[in-house]
Parts: structure tokens; sequence; C-alpha cells
């Protein structure tokens, strides 16, 4: 091997042509001075001793030590060198499922055991990263902090398994959240530590920067709607979805589950591990029957899918629409809901079942039980207290509004209604087979509305997220939503500025005056004071919507999407 340390230097050697050139016009230039004197060879025998030879000859040698000099300057080298190179490696967190899924043998011997052997693969080909294992299944631990002992790595990896969860459930967003705090955390180090207390404070609790607003989410039938304050997730299901997954025997009672499933949250815990000792016909938003035999479990989609394409939803300037067709067994109902910032409004119409079963109903609420119940009634205020649980029912009429935990329910029509606080019993295995003999129990605060089976029947009420019983009571005298319509062709209300409405034919429905109309079956809404519209179909590409006073008519064409890929995206215009 042969390099030079320097080469920039020897640019110098440049300077040799020069060099010469300089000496041949020295040689030059004599021998036209020494002309001058007389002929060249009468000179030349004047000056016997004169040499041009050895002027050469010192040129020769000055010039070559010019080039060695340089040359020693760019310090060439040969040979070779060992040197010392330090890499760096990476840090990484690996979250692994534990929940009872994981026993599944799709995978021999089982899913778990597939992705223990994949770890120790990966450990095997690490050289100088640093690794971390976090398990999860409904909430989610560090097993093993970031460490670059790989022997120590693989035998914390050796051990998970399912019994290492104390809640069930695939919380994959709490393992990643964990996962990138906990690499963020060694990546500061301590002189960093400010800077980890931003990094935690934005992964773990967003604060200001919390995500609010509202999407709907076609290719699933779901939707979500974010406030300041509180949560709420409504969930469907049509021919383009199945409603639930039961396999390796778990998810047993689930059978309701997409039915129009609508949670509130405002503090995180109100569902909290109370799954064993739900009522899962009685689940909050969905409108069900009891016919006395065990709740269905086949795990044939057909059986589990709701026969309509009705079912869609618009999202729009922190506003959510949702709205389904329920057409499974011998059900039949017309469900929407309204989210707006400070409420949800919930309306269902020609409910029926033709064959005919025990009890019919759409619960309003079902969660744990924290603190008293209060119910406004015809007859004054009720109250029941959590060391009381009780159960009551309510003639058509007779209750107002239902305050708990922080949240009331508005009834804006007259149906009857029932109430419970009791104890309620379970066992998980027909959640989890793996807690076999594990049974549980809670205080439920429970909440429904009962239908007749001998007629369509229908339900309007509203939930007020963040109230305590006086603004619950205040909210419930001042009528807040107007129900313009609810039946099987549409579905109304008007609250404040703004109209929500689902036409599944073409019509038209009342306003405070005016009359909004659409040519084709559609969910709108429409803000009456910037004339802004949004709208979206399950079934039409095209739609005009007219907005009137008898005096003046306002006007818009939108086309909505086409195909499965965005047929039912929200489409927004402006009234002309």
């Amino acid at each position: 091997m042969f390099r030079f340390a320097h080469p920039e230097y020897l640019y110098l050697l440049l300077a040799a042509p020069a060099l010469v050139a300089l000496f041949a016009w020295a040689l030059y230039d004599r021998r036209r001075r020494l002309a001058r004197f007389g002929d060249p060879a009468t000179v030349a025998t004047l000056m016997p001793d004169a040499s041009t030879g050895r002027m050469k000859l010192k040129f020769i040698l000055f010039t070559t030590a010019v080039i060695l000099v340089i040359l020693a300057a760019a310090r060439p080298q040969f040979g070779s060198k060992l040197r010392e190179q330090k890499s760096e490696g990476i840090e990484m967190m690996l979250a692994v499922d534990i929940s009872n899924s994981m026993l599944a043998e799709d995978f021999e011997p089982n899913r778990l055991e597939r992705t223990k052997y994949a770890i120790n693969k990966l450990f095997d080909g690490l050289e100088q990263d640093r690794v971390g294992v976090i398990v999860f299944a409904g909430d989610a631990t560090v097993q093993l902090p970031i460490t670059s002992d790989y022997r120590m790595a693989k035998a914390f990896a050796k051990r998970i398994s399912p019994s290492m969860a104390s809640v069930q459930g695939t919380s994959i967003g709490k393992a990643l959240s964990l996962a990138v705090t906990a690499r963020n955390m060694v990546a500061t180090g301590r002189p960093g530590s400010r800077e980890f207390a931003r990094i935690a404070k934005r992964n773990l609790r967003p604060g200001g920067r919390e995500a609010a607003g509202s999407s709907y989410y076609w290719r699933s039938d779901c939707g979500i709607h974010r406030s300041k304050r509180w949560y709420a997730s409504v969930r469907m299901h049509s021919e383009r979805t199945v409603g639930f997954e039961m396999t390796n025997r778990e998810n047993l009672l689930a059978n309701f589950s997409a039915d129009g499933a609508l949670l509130t949250m405002q503090h995180g815990a109100e569902y909290e591990n109370i799954f064993a000792c739900w009522d899962w016909r009685r689940i909050p938003g969905t409108t069900a029957y009891d016919d006395g035999a065990p709740i269905k479990c086949s795990d044939d989609a057909d059986e589990k899918r709701n026969r309509s394409r009705w079912v869609g939803g618009l999202a729009a300037d922190g506003l959510l629409c949702t709205t389904m067709e329920l057409r499974r067994d011998s059900l039949r109902a017309v469900k929407s809901n309204f989210l707006f910032e400070e409420i949800v409004v919930a309306v269902g119409a020609d409910i029926r079942n033709d064959a005919p079963p025990r009890e019919l109903f759409t619960t309003l609420e079902q969660n744990r039980l924290r603190g008293e119940v209060v119910a406004g009634t015809s007859g004054g205020r009720l109250s029941i207290p959590e060391e009381r649980p009780t159960g009551r029912s309510f003639r058509p009429g007779e209750v107002q509004w239902i305050h708990h935990d922080g949240r009331g329910y508005l009834l804006l029509d007259e149906q009857e209604v029932r109430l419970s606080t009791a104890m309620q019993h379970g066992k998980w295995d027909p959640i989890d087979p793996f807690y076999r003999d594990r049974a549980d129990s809670a205080r439920i605060f429970k909440c429904w509305v009962e239908h007749r089976c001998d007629t369509a029947g229908s339900y309007a009420y509203a939930i007020l997220p963040c109230r305590n019983a006086k603004q619950t009571a205040r909210t419930a005298a001042k009528r807040p939503v107007e129900l313009l319509r609810n039946d099987d062709a549409c579905q109304a209300v008007k609250y404040g500025r703004t109209v929500c409405a689902v036409f599944r034919r073409p019509g038209s429905v009342g306003a405070g005056g005016l009359t909004l109309r659409v040519d084709a079956p559609a969910v709108v809404a429409i803000d009456l004071r910037t004339k802004r519209i949004a709208a979206s179909s399950p079934c039409a590409s095209a739609l005009n919507v007219s907005l009137s006073d008898g005096k003046r008519r306002r006007t818009a064409s939108l086309s909505l999407p086409d195909g499965d890929a965005m047929q039912g995206a929200t489409v927004c215009g402006r009234l002309k």
C-alpha cells in the first residue's frame, strides 16, 4: 500500500516546469550578451575555463532537491497500519402481545412460541445494539429495560407468557407509547433529564396537544368524536364488515357489540375491567332483544353480518353524524347519532322484531356505578345512593333526565325507562378461556328504554358529558335539542344553529321556519349561520340540497365520492 499523508503538497511540483523554463531563458540571455563582444568562437578562446555544463548540472541538482523536498513534505507512506474505529448501534424496544389470543395454534406450536423464536433469532444477529422488551395485553409493562446483555435479554424473552398480564385485551397504543418513552429516557440520560420530562409529557400526557375533532371510517363502519373534555365512539357494521371477531373460544358474548354501540368516556375508567359482569345484551347505544336463549356465538361470518348497506356517516368541523339500518336475525331498526361539541343526540325509529322476544330494548348506558344516581321525574328529584343498589322502572313521560358519574341523560320523547344499580356477577371464561374459573362482581349503573313487541318502536335521548346534576336539570328545562323528525325515512335534529338530518330516501324536513330538501339518500349537516354544508351517502353519487324560507331558496349541488375506496366520505360545500 502506497499513499501520501498530505497529497495537497504535490501541487507544488507544478513549479518544476517553471524552473526549467526560467533556466532555459537564462542560458539564452547569456549567449545573447556574449555575442555583443564578438564572434562566439573567438570569445570562447578568450574564456577557456568557462563551462555551461557545470551550470546545467547545478540546475539539475537544485531542481531535483526541490522536487524531493516537496515529495518529503507530502509524506509518502508504505505498508499498513491498524486503526481503532468506534461504531454505534441503536436502541430498540420490542412490544410483545401476551393476550390469550397469542396461544392460538394457527402457527405451530402457537403464536407466542413462534414470536419467542423470532425474538431469539433477532438477538443472535445483533452486535452493538441495545434492546428492551415491553409486554402488553389490556395494559403495557416494561419487562426488560434497555440493555446490551443479549444473554439476559434471551432469558427474559423465554419467560414471556399470558400469565404476566393482569388485564386482558390488546392495548397496542399503550405499548407503543411506553416504548417511545423508555427509548427516549435512555437517549437523554442524566444530563438530559429536563428534555426527557418534556418528551414524556408529550407521549404520555399530551395536554394542550391532544387531538380533538371527529372522524368517520367508511371501511370500518365506525366513528370517533373527541372534544376537549370527553370522548365518544360509535361502532356499527354492514354488508361490508363483520360485527365481531370470535376465535379460540374467546369473545363469545359479543353478538350485539357492533349494533350501534355508543360509548362515551370522560375519565377513562367507565368501562374498565367490567366485561365479566357486563350484561352483553345491553351494550350502550345498541338496540337488542332477549329471547331467553343464550347469546349466539357462531363463528359463521354470515350470521354475524348486518344485512344492510345503509350504514354511514359524516365528520366535519368537529361534528359527527352516524346512521345505520339494523337488519339482523328478526330485528329491524333505523338508528342515528349526532355528536356535537357539548352534547350527543341518539335517535331510533321503526324498531320491531318479527319473532317476538321476551324483551326488546335500547340501552342508554351501562358502566361502573360511581356515586349516587339522580333522576328528574314529574314528581320531583329521585336520588339512589351508591350504598343502596336498586332498580327502578318509569312510565312513559315520568322521567325527564337522569344523572350519574358526571354525566346527564335527557329523554327527548316519552318512553318507558328502566334503570338498575345492582350488583352484577359473571365469569371471565366466555371472554377469555384462559381465566376458566375466575368469577367477578361489580356494581353497575344500567339504564335502558323498553320497546313494545307488537308495534314499531322509537327512542330519542341526549347525553350531556361533563355535567353535574344541577347542570343536567337546567339543561333539561331549556330543551336545547329540537327533535325535527324521527321515522324510517328521515331522522333530524336541530341544536343551536346546526341542523343534522339523515334521509334514507329523497324528502324534506322543517327546521325553525325553514325547509331542508334533498333529492337523494344522504346524511346532511348545515350551519344555518354560515350556510356551510357537509354531506355523505352510503349509496348516492350526487346530491342536490336546498334550504328555503318561503321567500328565498338556497341550493347546493355536491358530487359525492363513488367506489368502494371512497364512497361514504364526507364532502363539504356552501349553499348559494
